[in-house]
């Protein structure tokens, strides 16, 4: 009897082990799933968010930012890299009309000494400036055409 007893007693300690060992897997399963969700939901974002910048040239799309792993800073560091690439487009176009207005100016000044040379044709190229503006106008033209008709400065002399 004290035999059966002993063996029933190892029996349902097995038994009660088994039942805590599958306890303590399934919890770990949880956690390692609800982990591995939070882990992948923000590597899903930054991977998403990737292809905009080189395909679609938008460098004002961020990833959200979530949770204080080694993928939240990567996708931190990558927020950064995009906004200063926005920066630095931003004062490549400011820098690319501040040219653009230079060289209109050089032009006008080069219309304006032609001008002042020959007493003449004193006034000629911004009447043909002008003439050709309103033409432009009248044939609805879009107004990057209109820009590259624009007139010199006025001569200080009237206009023949």
């Amino acid at each position: 009897m004290d035999e059966d007893r002993a063996e029933a007693g190892v029996t349902e300690l097995n038994q009660q082990a088994l039942a805590f060992v599958s306890v303590v897997i399934l919890v770990a399963i949880l956690f390692g799933y609800f982990f591995a969700v939070g882990i992948s939901t923000t590597i899903r974002s930054l991977a998403a968010s990737t292809p905009a910048p080189s395909v679609a040239a938008e460098f004002h799309q961020r990833t959200p930012v979530r949770g204080a792993t080694e993928i939240s800073e990567l996708a931190e560091n990558f927020n950064l890299m995009a906004s200063d690439i926005e920066e630095y487009i931003e004062k490549l176009k400011e820098a690319a009309e501040e040219n653009r207005e230079l060289f209109i100016g050089s032009i006008r000044m080069l219309a304006a000494a032609i001008d002042e040379k020959d007493p003449y044709t004193r006034g000629h190229s911004g009447r043909v400036a002008k003439y050709s503006t309103i033409i432009a106008q009248e044939l609805n033209l879009p107004p990057e055409a209109l820009d590259k008709l624009k007139s010199p400065p006025s001569s200080t002399t009237s206009e023949k």
